[in-house]
């Protein structure tokens, strides 16, 4: 999801590597074309032009490479490369707190394109519930802005409160990280990665990247907005530690 990288052309035995280009080639589009074939524009623009279906398919692919956003000269976009997935018991406190820091990390860092991020729980308390407002309240301090709705990891796919919020075994198969916050988390986590057979996530503690060494992110629902700062600074701590080794 959200690649830089854009469709490929469509099959033609004239866009395969090694074939040769017809010599007969029209001038090369203006500026302002080149840079609407280069963002997913199709063949058909240049073709209305007058070229043939080789030239614009070849034409095409050259222009994409020179344009693709965030490459350098001459390469294609590469594709999201990383996902991670933050995981704590109700996915209204911990979790949310960890994916907006993340998020805003990798923005900071221009690698939002690279990362695929996510949280969610271990459990159906809260799902379909925004986050919690003490926790809100923090970020909003903090200027990360945080936009989510709880949901839960579970290894069977199936329809859970009134919002039907779909959850599937896929986060097991699709994400490269899952990261939870105390070691509950992580026992529910491991037991039902036991149901997936192409589970490809690296499950861990959130906290054993912490330069701190505190491995636990202690669940502040039942504590007061001091607690969510503790939470929120201990987030911080890991998410930078945790980008730098991924990357």
């Amino acid at each position: 999801m959200r690649s830089g990288r854009p469709p490929p052309p469509r099959g033609d035995p004239c866009a395969e590597p090694g074939t040769s280009i017809s010599p007969h080639w029209d001038p090369p589009p203006s500026r302002r074309t080149a840079r609407t074939l280069a963002q997913g524009g199709s063949t058909a623009q240049a073709r209305r032009a007058g070229r043939s279906r080789c030239a614009c398919v070849a034409q095409e692919k050259s222009l994409r490479a020179q344009w693709a956003p965030g490459c350098e000269r001459g390469k294609m976009a590469e594709p999201v490369s990383k996902s991670v997935l933050f995981v704590c018991l109700g996915n209204i406190c911990r979790s949310p707190i960890a994916e907006a820091v993340f998020r805003k990390l990798v923005t900071e860092q221009n690698l939002s394109d690279n990362w695929r991020i996510d949280s969610a729980a271990t459990s159906t308390y809260e799902i379909g519930n925004p986050p919690d407002y003490r926790g809100q309240n923090c970020m909003r301090k903090h200027g990360i802005p945080m936009t989510h709705v709880a949901r839960q990891v579970f290894p069977y796919g199936f329809f859970v409160s009134s919002t039907f919020t779909m959850v599937t075994k896929e986060d097991f198969a699709t994400f490269d990280y899952i990261l939870c916050m105390d070691e509950s988390n992580l026992r529910d986590l491991n037991r039902k990665s036991n149901h997936i057979k192409n589970c490809k996530a690296k499950i861990e503690l959130l906290g054993s990247y912490d330069p701190q060494k505190q491995l636990i992110i202690e669940d502040p629902y039942y504590g007061n907005e001091s607690d969510f700062e503790t939470v929120y600074q201990q987030c911080v701590r890991c998410c930078r530690a945790f980008l730098e080794k991924a990357c």
